[in-house]
Parts: C-alpha cells; sequence; structure tokens
C-alpha cells in the first residue's frame, strides 16, 4: 500500500508517517496495485480519507513577584508558555486597560513586565493575552496582585 497527500499544504506523506503542515483539512489516498505473481489478485480500489487539521492549545501562565506589594512598589509580573513556543503577540493589561505596546514573541519562553506606575490599593487583575497565530489557539492568563497602602510618617517640628 503506498499513501499520497492530495493537500500537501495541509499535510505531507513520508513511506507510512504523516506529518501536519498547517491547519486545514488534510486528505490521504491509499493505493494498493494489483500483482501478477506469485499469486496474481487484483488492484484495490483508491480510498481517500480526510480529516481536520486543528490549532494547537496553547498554555500560559501569569506569576507575580512580590505577590502582595505596598502602593508605589515596582511589582513584575511573568508570563511563562508551555512549549513549543509559539509566534505573535502578547498583549500585558492592567484591570482591563492595555499597558505599552504587544511584545512579538521569539524563542523564549518567558516574557515579563514590570509595573512602571505605581498599582491601585486593593486587588488589581494584571492579565497577558496571547494573540494566536497559524498554529495555535489564543490563550490569556492573569494574576491578581494586592496592593496595600504606604505607610507615612509625620513629624511635626518648631
Amino acid at each position: 500500500v503506498t499513501f499520497t497527500s492530495t493537500t500537501p499544504a495541509a499535510c505531507t506523506v513520508a513511506g507510512t508517517t504523516l506529518t501536519p503542515v498547517a491547519v486545514g483539512t488534510c486528505s490521504i489516498n491509499a493505493d494498493q496495485p494489483g500483482q501478477a505473481t506469485p499469486t496474481p489478485y487484483l488492484a484495490a480500489p483508491q480510498v481517500q480519507q480526510s480529516f481536520s487539521i486543528a490549532k494547537t492549545a496553547t498554555t500560559v501562565t501569569v506569576t507575580a513577584y512580590p505577590t502582595t506589594s505596598v502602593y508605589g512598589q515596582a511589582v513584575t509580573f511573568t508570563a511563562t508558555f508551555a512549549s513549543p513556543v509559539p509566534t505573535g503577540t502578547l498583549q500585558w493589561s492592567v484591570n482591563g486597560t492595555n499597558v505599552g505596546s504587544p511584545v512579538t514573541l521569539t524563542s523564549s519562553t518567558t516574557y515579563t513586565f514590570t509595573s512602571s506606575t505605581p498599582l491601585a490599593v486593593g486587588s488589581d487583575i494584571v492579565k497577558a493575552t496571547y494573540s494566536g497565530d497559524a498554529t495555535h489557539d489564543t490563550a490569556n492568563a492573569q494574576a491578581t496582585e494586592t496592593v496595600s497602602k504606604a505607610t507615612t510618617t509625620t513629624a511635626v517640628t518648631s
């Protein structure tokens, strides 16, 4: 039996190994020629099988350091992608408002964001949103940072 792909843009075949190339529909033909000797038999009819190749799920997590802070303290958030590392962009947001420009992903599995303006007192939600690409689904993750009021000292002099 020989196998061939009729959709090489979506999948390829080498021997009996199928390799997905892109998201889409993959169609494979199976052909078995006839044989004259030693035991004669006729060729089998060609069989075609089609199936969908879906995007890969993307896993991203977000952590904060420190996990609790005081008003005005810088906090660093780290988005970590599981392998394989996708392409595309990562957008950070604080309490639903985008901060900075989208970051283009490279071969790294971790990306950081450090708050340049103070986070609000209370619970702040920092979210990393991944755009997705041709072969990876979109994804997002978030961390909640608890921010306390900063202590103040008042001195009276005369």
